[in-house]
Protein backbone atom coordinates (compact mmCIF):
# COMPACT_ATOMS: atom_id res chain seq x y z
CA UNK A 1 0.00 0.00 0.00
CA UNK A 2 1.40 3.37 -1.48
CA UNK A 3 1.95 5.78 1.55
CA UNK A 4 -0.72 8.71 0.13
CA UNK A 5 -0.91 10.63 3.73
CA UNK A 6 2.72 10.99 4.30
CA UNK A 7 1.63 13.50 6.59
CA UNK A 8 0.79 10.88 9.44
CA UNK A 9 3.27 9.95 12.04
CA UNK A 10 3.79 6.46 12.64
CA UNK A 11 1.81 5.56 15.14
CA UNK A 12 -1.32 7.30 13.11
CA UNK A 13 -0.48 5.23 10.02
CA UNK A 14 -0.57 2.21 12.16
CA UNK A 15 -3.71 3.23 13.10
CA UNK A 16 -4.90 4.03 9.64
CA UNK A 17 -3.80 0.79 8.51
CA UNK A 18 -5.62 -1.55 11.12
CA UNK A 19 -8.81 1.13 9.99
CA UNK A 20 -7.97 -0.24 6.94
CA UNK A 21 -7.64 -3.92 7.79
CA UNK A 22 -10.97 -3.30 10.02
CA UNK A 23 -13.03 -1.77 6.49
CA UNK A 24 -12.01 -4.48 4.41
CA UNK A 25 -12.78 -7.51 7.14
CA UNK A 26 -16.04 -5.42 7.39
CA UNK A 27 -16.75 -5.97 3.95
CA UNK A 28 -15.83 -9.57 2.88
CA UNK A 29 -18.47 -11.43 1.01
CA UNK A 30 -18.04 -14.99 -0.73
CA UNK A 31 -18.39 -14.23 -4.26
CA UNK A 32 -21.09 -16.60 -6.31
CA UNK A 33 -22.31 -16.66 -9.60
CA UNK A 34 -26.09 -16.74 -9.42
CA UNK A 35 -25.75 -12.91 -8.43
CA UNK A 36 -24.16 -10.48 -10.84
CA UNK A 37 -20.86 -9.53 -10.77
CA UNK A 38 -22.23 -5.78 -9.61
CA UNK A 39 -23.50 -7.66 -6.72
CA UNK A 40 -20.05 -9.14 -5.99
CA UNK A 41 -18.33 -6.37 -7.05
CA UNK A 42 -20.59 -3.98 -4.00
CA UNK A 43 -18.13 -4.76 -0.96
CA UNK A 44 -14.90 -2.97 -2.66
CA UNK A 45 -17.23 -0.68 -3.52
CA UNK A 46 -18.19 0.87 -0.38
CA UNK A 47 -14.41 -0.10 0.79
CA UNK A 48 -12.56 2.17 -2.05
CA UNK A 49 -14.89 5.03 -1.01
CA UNK A 50 -14.93 4.63 2.46
CA UNK A 51 -10.90 4.41 2.16
CA UNK A 52 -10.87 7.42 0.14
CA UNK A 53 -12.44 9.88 2.60
CA UNK A 54 -11.57 8.00 5.75
CA UNK A 55 -15.04 7.06 6.36
CA UNK A 56 -16.17 3.78 8.01
CA UNK A 57 -18.76 1.03 6.36
CA UNK A 58 -21.98 0.80 7.92
CA UNK A 59 -23.12 -2.42 8.46
CA UNK A 60 -26.01 -3.97 7.09
CA UNK A 61 -26.80 -0.43 5.72
CA UNK A 62 -30.10 -0.05 4.75
CA UNK A 63 -31.89 -3.28 5.87
CA UNK A 64 -31.36 -2.29 10.41
CA UNK A 65 -32.76 1.82 9.00
CA UNK A 66 -29.67 3.27 8.63
CA UNK A 67 -28.95 4.74 5.30
CA UNK A 68 -26.03 5.12 3.35
CA UNK A 69 -23.15 2.43 2.96
CA UNK A 70 -20.85 4.55 4.08
CA UNK A 71 -20.82 7.22 6.69
CA UNK A 72 -18.43 10.04 7.79
CA UNK A 73 -20.11 10.50 11.00
CA UNK A 74 -21.43 14.52 11.35
CA UNK A 75 -20.52 15.14 7.78
CA UNK A 76 -21.58 12.89 5.15
CA UNK A 77 -23.36 9.90 3.93
CA UNK A 78 -22.77 7.92 0.64
CA UNK A 79 -24.73 5.40 -1.14
CA UNK A 80 -23.09 3.25 -3.18
CA UNK A 81 -24.35 1.62 -5.90
CA UNK A 82 -22.81 -0.29 -8.96
CA UNK A 83 -24.39 -2.18 -12.78
CA UNK A 84 -23.29 -3.72 -15.72
CA UNK A 85 -26.08 -1.96 -17.54
CA UNK A 86 -25.27 1.17 -19.40
CA UNK A 87 -27.81 3.61 -17.30
CA UNK A 88 -28.88 3.46 -13.87
CA UNK A 89 -32.33 4.98 -13.05
CA UNK A 90 -31.60 7.64 -9.98
CA UNK A 91 -34.97 8.70 -9.36
CA UNK A 92 -36.38 11.12 -6.54
CA UNK A 93 -37.47 8.65 -3.81
CA UNK A 94 -34.32 6.60 -3.52
CA UNK A 95 -32.26 9.81 -2.71
CA UNK A 96 -34.46 11.72 -0.60
CA UNK A 97 -34.81 8.56 1.75
CA UNK A 98 -31.19 8.95 1.79
CA UNK A 99 -31.49 12.57 2.34
CA UNK A 100 -33.91 12.58 4.99
CA UNK A 101 -31.91 10.49 7.30
CA UNK A 102 -28.94 12.00 6.54
CA UNK A 103 -30.53 15.84 7.19
CA UNK A 104 -31.87 14.12 10.92
CA UNK A 105 -28.26 13.73 11.36
CA UNK A 106 -26.68 17.08 10.42
CA UNK A 107 -25.16 15.03 7.22
CA UNK A 108 -24.56 15.41 3.38
CA UNK A 109 -25.26 12.56 0.80
CA UNK A 110 -23.66 11.43 -1.86
CA UNK A 111 -24.49 8.66 -4.41
CA UNK A 112 -21.76 6.81 -5.74
CA UNK A 113 -22.05 5.01 -9.38
CA UNK A 114 -19.93 2.00 -10.88
CA UNK A 115 -20.29 1.15 -14.37
CA UNK A 116 -18.61 -2.19 -14.50
CA UNK A 117 -17.58 -3.46 -17.61
CA UNK A 118 -18.23 -7.69 -18.25
CA UNK A 119 -15.58 -8.77 -16.36
CA UNK A 120 -16.47 -6.89 -13.61
CA UNK A 121 -14.00 -3.89 -13.60
CA UNK A 122 -15.28 -0.48 -12.92
CA UNK A 123 -15.19 1.71 -16.16
CA UNK A 124 -17.15 4.98 -15.18
CA UNK A 125 -17.41 6.42 -11.83
CA UNK A 126 -19.63 9.13 -11.16
CA UNK A 127 -21.34 10.68 -7.72
CA UNK A 128 -24.78 12.26 -7.45
CA UNK A 129 -24.55 14.99 -5.25
CA UNK A 130 -27.30 17.57 -4.57
CA UNK A 131 -26.87 20.86 -6.27
CA UNK A 132 -27.62 22.85 -2.89
CA UNK A 133 -24.49 20.68 -1.41
CA UNK A 134 -22.18 21.17 -5.02
CA UNK A 135 -22.17 24.78 -6.24
CA UNK A 136 -21.14 26.20 -2.83
CA UNK A 137 -18.35 23.55 -2.48
CA UNK A 138 -17.67 24.52 -6.09
CA UNK A 139 -18.04 28.36 -5.46
CA UNK A 140 -15.43 27.96 -2.66
CA UNK A 141 -12.98 25.63 -5.22
CA UNK A 142 -12.76 28.33 -7.60
CA UNK A 143 -12.16 31.28 -4.68
CA UNK A 144 -9.44 28.71 -3.48
CA UNK A 145 -8.04 28.70 -6.34
CA UNK A 146 -7.99 25.11 -7.04
CA UNK A 147 -10.14 24.97 -9.94
CA UNK A 148 -9.22 27.69 -12.75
Amino acid sequence: MPDNKPYLSTGEKLNEKRRVSKIKAQARRKPTDKQGKAYNYAPSHEVYIAEQLGAHLVPASGSKGVKGDVRWHGKLRVECKSTQKQSYAVNPTTFETLERDAVLAGENTVMSLHFLDEHGTPQSKLLVVNENVWLPILRRAVEAGWLS
